[in-house]
């Protein structure tokens, strides 16, 4: 949907009100899922700062989540980076990551190609 749509903004609405609802009652790695689906939201509306504090926030999770999660939180930290113009620090995160794995998977390989 165009990004200043209505509907758009609407659909991201009930997006957040739907993870916001399984934060406090889920299991494990559903509340950390949700919280990350809320960082996303965030973006996709535009609230690019909002979004890197969430995702600061997930990172000090504790117990820490599983190098997939972590994945997803790297690449949602991407995206924000990337929708800010501020593609050097995307790379450098993408970098970061990649030399702590020997190989990227999923969408952190698609981010860094």
């Amino acid at each position: 949907m165009p990004a200043e749509s209505q509907a758009r903004s609407n659909a991201l609405e009930d997006a957040a009100k739907s993870f916001r609802k399984l934060i406090g009652v889920a299991d494990d790695p559903l509340p950390f899922r949700a919280k990350l689906g809320l960082a996303s939201c965030s973006r996709l509306k535009g609230d690019l700062d909002r979004s890197l504090e969430m995702l600061a926030a997930l990172e000090k999770t504790e117990p820490r989540p599983s190098d997939e999660l972590l994945d997803e939180l790297v690449a949602e930290r991407a995206r924000a980076l990337l929708a800010m113009n501020r593609g050097a620090d995307a790379v450098e995160l993408i970098v970061r990551t990649r030399s702590k794995r020997k190989r990227l998977t999923g969408e952190l390989w698609f981010l860094q190609v």
